[in-house]
């Protein structure tokens, strides 16, 4: 229950926050749309695979990814 209840306040708050920064104009939608172009399709396929791929293609998958990101940023 506290990991759903923990889910809802972030959730919460990050509209909140979104809601003051479309009030106050720091909103760049070109941005946003690309943003949400890429991360829905994401979030949705990520969903299928993660419940239907076996727990170790996940976490060598996630190992992978996050060595990748792990040289992309010491050679920059």
């Amino acid at each position: 229950m506290t990991q759903a209840f923990n889910t809802y306040l972030l959730l919460f708050l990050a509209l909140i926050a979104g809601m003051g920064h479309l009030t106050l104009g720091n909103v760049d939608y070109r941005l946003l749309l690309n943003l949400l172009m890429g991360s829905i399709p994401g979030v949705l396929i990520g969903a299928m695979i993660s419940t239907r791929a076996p727990l170790t293609f996940i976490r060598y998958a996630i190992a992978i990814v996050l060595g990748a990101v792990a040289v992309k940023m010491l050679l920059i």
